[in-house]
């Protein structure tokens, strides 16, 4: 991923490290996994920046016309916990809204997943109306059932003070909250090192 002038040979091995995210275990991995033909297409121009080189392939013909034309956005890859919360803090409305206008939309289990982790996280509330009032629903719950799950997509969502701190983070949202947290309680350096180790 580095671009060194004077290159003059590049070994393409048609694999790379790409981040993958499972909504339903919410857990995002760096895979192994093929590449593109727009990312052989990139190492290729790695060689002869500033002299003539040579890129090595080593896929043969057939593996080569298998290959997708470009990798899937990055929106489709990773968690949309961060993302969410950014589109609360600067008003955009309901983040699940927001998303699907996106050219190529994330699943709505994934929205689903990462909605669901920032209210679990108490970055976010629900609020309901209740005879004209607005209320904060209280589900402490850690199952969630299909209605509630349904209702967290409509719902409007509010920004709580921990949100708030965790959408100025460059962090994944449950790593802020315990740094967060950790600064709260006074013990900031044994949080980073906590955090650095996950």
């Amino acid at each position: 991923s580095i671009t060194i002038d004077d290159v003059e040979y590049v070994v393409d091995c048609g694999r790379h490290k790409q981040t993958k995210y499972d909504p339903a275990n919410r857990i995002s991995m760096l895979v192994d996994c093929v590449e593109t033909k727009a990312n052989a297409k990139q190492r290729r121009g790695r060689a002869g920046r500033v002299k003539a080189g040579v890129c090595y392939h080593l896929l043969n013909v057939r593996k080569w016309r298998r290959l997708e034309d470009f990798e899937k956005p990055e929106m489709l890859r990773v968690p949309l916990d961060s993302l969410c919360l950014r589109i609360s803090l600067l008003g955009l409305g309901h983040p699940a809204k927001f998303l699907m206008k996106a050219l190529t939309p994330p699943t709505e289990a994934a929205i689903r997943s990462s909605l669901q982790q920032l209210v679990e996280l108490n970055a976010v509330e629900m609020v309901q109306k209740r005879g004209g009032e607005d209320g904060v629903d209280a589900d402490e719950g850690t199952t969630w059932d299909k209605e509630e799950q349904d209702r967290l997509l409509k719902a409007k969502l509010r920004l709580t003070p921990l949100g708030a701190h965790l959408a100025s983070l460059p962090v994944d949202a449950g790593m802020g909250k315990l740094l967060v947290l950790g600064s709260l309680f006074g013990v900031p350096r044994e949080v980073c090192l906590l955090a650095a180790a996950l």
